[in-house]
């Protein structure tokens, strides 16, 4: 991971620092999912389903979680934009963290089908008809007004149409993001009539296009309201995906959701956003003094002994950890290894079993390094005999090893494994297991070093070797699938290593802050070099490395 220091330059604010508007105006959007109920009344619950399974049904799927629209987070990542010249990339600077929203975050986000439209497609189907018995006007698209005032009368509609009333409600609502008394575009809405030709288009570049061309055009600073159009639930969406933590405090997780735009059901909680991202920054706080000074009189005091012929592995320890980039003799000299790894796990595992811990829950374990680097080795031996070492089940009942003895059992009294994870022979990346929902987090700070089917194979030894464990040590009465493997989730909307480098200190912020109860905001390269002092002052004070 050969590296390169430099400062990150932005285009300009949309607003400077200190003059972003106040949300004192009303923020106003169309994409009203409650407008969809009367809806599925009118169409009948046959009708309602099959529309859920559409090109569209995204939707009607994000309807039924009911979830809490929060305009002061859009606001805020809005008023905080770049001044770009990209006209279909939205950019936000938060905290010197700088998060795009593009097509691919779109897609991403609704899974809704963004390809690119069909420039040569030849296609048209006879439309006037239906246009006059909905009694719109043949040459132009319906509004939605006129789709709802039919929605006493199509109750006793063939299946087909109902179905094409439902579909443009779709459109209307949740893809064009347009008000009631707006046209949908006829050449779209005819589409309706046509299964195959609906199913094909791309409707998710069609609403990510109306969101951004809105977003684009609208003035934040005058003291009136402003409109937002296309699917905006997916830029909020993706401001609880791309500031990790800030969704788990103002919306709740769903687990295994099919896309990310499914994943939140939010809740009331209000945010002053400006005060979260502020209070967050706190936790990388700097190094106590008294600490520092005690590491560096003692990586002194231990180079001095190497001249009178003792060994200073203990200062080379604290001088990798420390040193700031610029100082690397190497371009690899401040690469993290194994010892200071298992030296920072210990240090956690030491605070986990205070009296007054400082992490935010009782169910959390650190195992040890040495532990994590015997249980991978041993994967190539399990795949050949389907035989667990003795050894696990002492670490499952928290009797193993001897200096991370806990006496918790794992599924009764531990929820959480925190543990990092050497990959690819040269990168460190963080794991939380998850052991009551059998889900394996994969944090990493250089997302493009290992690709993902081989950052799966790395996994492999937990995401196999944990159900037989569990299989091993749990009564079969209460293991229900026996056979289901751990699920694999590698997340992208955390902060990265942009100066390659530093994965290793980033794996252990990430286990810190996850055990704590934080998020990310504020980790980014320009503060590695304060938590190196950090790390190794702590590890110092309270594990005293010496070897």
């Amino acid at each position: 991971m050969a590296s390169s220091s430099g400062t990150k330059k932005y285009p300009p604010r949309l607003y400077e620092i200190g003059k972003t508007p106040i949300q004192s105006r009303s923020m106003n959007h169309s994409c009203l999912l409650s407008n969809l109920q009367a809806m599925k009344e009118s169409v009948g619950e046959d009708v309602w389903l099959e529309l859920r399974e559409s090109a569209v049904g995204m939707i009607i799927k994000l309807k039924e979680l009911e979830y809490t629209w929060s305009a002061k987070h859009v606001h805020y990542f809005l008023v905080n934009q770049l001044a770009i010249q990209y006209s279909h990339e939205v950019w936000s600077l938060i905290e010197d963290q700088s998060l795009r929203f593009s097509l691919y975050e779109f897609e991403d986000i609704t899974g809704l089908n963004c390809d690119p439209f069909e420039m040569q497609e030849q296609w048209d189907v006879a439309h006037e008809d239906f246009w006059v018995e909905m009694k719109v006007p043949i040459s132009e698209g319906p509004k939605l007004n006129e789709l709802q005032a039919l929605f006493p009368i199509i109750r006793n509609w063939p299946r087909e149409k109902r179905v094409m009333v439902g579909l443009l409600c779709l459109l209307s609502i949740g893809i064009f993001g347009i008000s009631s008394n707006s046209r949908i575009p006829l050449h779209l809405a005819k589409r309706v009539m046509d299964p195959a030709a609906f199913q094909r288009h791309p409707w998710g570049r069609v609403a990510f296009t109306r969101l951004v061309d809105s977003i684009k055009v609208v003035t934040y600073e005058e003291k009136r309201s402003y409109t937002l159009h296309g699917c905006v639930h997916a830029l909020l969406i993706w401001i609880y995906e791309s500031v990790p933590g800030l969704g788990e405090i103002y919306g709740h997780r769903i687990e295994e959701a099919e896309v990310p735009l499914l994943s939140w059901h939010g809740s009331c909680q209000r945010i002053n956003f400006p005060n979260f991202c502020a209070q967050e920054k706190k936790k990388y706080q700097k190094v106590a003094p008294e600490k520092l000074k005690k590491v560096l009189d003692f990586i002194k005091s231990d180079l001095e002994d190497a001249e009178s012929g003792y060994g200073d592995r203990s200062a080379r320890f604290y001088l990798t950890l420390l040193l700031p980039r610029e100082a690397w003799p190497t371009k690899n000299y401040g690469w993290l290894h194994d010892s200071h790894m298992a030296a920072a796990m210990h240090m956690f595992h030491r605070r986990s079993m205070q009296s007054q811990s400082p992490f935010c829950s009782p169910r959390i374990a650190f195992p040890d390094r040495w532990f994590v680097n015997s249980w991978v080795n041993d994967y190539k031996k399990f795949g050949e005999t389907n035989e667990l070492p003795e050894y696990f089940s002492m670490a499952f009942n928290g009797e193993y090893p001897a200096e991370f003895v806990t006496g918790k059992k794992w599924l009764k009294d531990v929820d959480s494994l925190f543990l990092c994870h050497h990959v690819n022979g040269d990168h460190w990346v963080a794991l939380h297991i998850n052991l009551q929902k059998q889900v394996i987090h994969v944090y990493d700070s250089i997302r493009t070093w290992v690709p993902d089917k081989k950052m799966q194979e790395e996994c492999m030894p937990f995401t196999k070797m944990l159900p037989a464990l569990l299989n091993k040590m749990v009564d079969p009465k209460l293991r229900t699938k026996p056979d289901k493997q751990f699920t694999y989730r590698r997340y992208k909307k955390i902060p990265q290593n942009d100066d390659p480098g530093d994965c290793g200190l980033y794996t252990l912020k990430y286990i810190e802050c996850l055990a704590l109860g934080y998020n990310f905001v504020g980790l980014s390269d320009q503060i590695i070099p304060a938590m190196r002092l950090k790390m190794a002052a702590e590890i110092y004070d309270e594990v005293a490395m010496e070897d």
